[in-house]
């Protein structure tokens, strides 16, 4: 099944700062100027999908997958790749039974590059067949082509 064909593409958003008097252009580089900023919101069958990407001029690193369900939030976030040891943390927000609940996972502290790199190696060593296969690459092409065409 592909995901591409289950999905309604429902928002997009390119934001670029206005040209503004200089006093206040000088005041937002300041703070904080969003150089370019892109939301893409997608309805799939069950839940919703943002993808955002950006820059600007704040230092961080910030990666994460999000998947909104009718009663559920979950959220895997990424730490930085150029640290090792950062772990991959889950972060999960519910109501249940009318109470709201907020919890974070962290499965393991070895990074998310170890963990890849050992799968790599369990999959040359025993033979077995990838998770993710050209096909899925191929609907991810098509994902953001959707995503680019309706940029333009």
């Amino acid at each position: 099944m592909s995901i591409t064909r289950n999905m309604r593409f429902l928002a997009f958003s390119t934001i670029r700062p206005p040209r503004l008097a200089s006093s206040l252009t000088k005041l937002l580089h300041e703070f904080c100027l969003i150089s370019l900023a892109l939301c893409v919101l997608f309805q799939c069958d069950g839940f919703a999908l943002t993808y955002e990407s950006g820059f600007d001029n704040v230092h961080r690193f910030d990666a994460h997958i999000e998947v909104y369900g009718g009663d559920k939030v979950v959220k895997v976030q990424f730490d930085s790749p150029y640290i090792k040891g950062l772990p991959t943390t889950i972060h999960i927000k519910q109501t249940v039974d009318g109470e709201y609940h907020e919890t974070m996972r962290r499965i393991t502290y070895e990074d998310s590059y170890t963990q890849e790199f050992c799968e790599l190696w369990e999959l040359v060593v025993s033979g077995r067949s990838v998770k993710t296969t050209i096909s899925d690459a191929e609907e991810d092409l098509k994902i953001f082509q959707m995503i680019m065409q309706a940029g333009c």
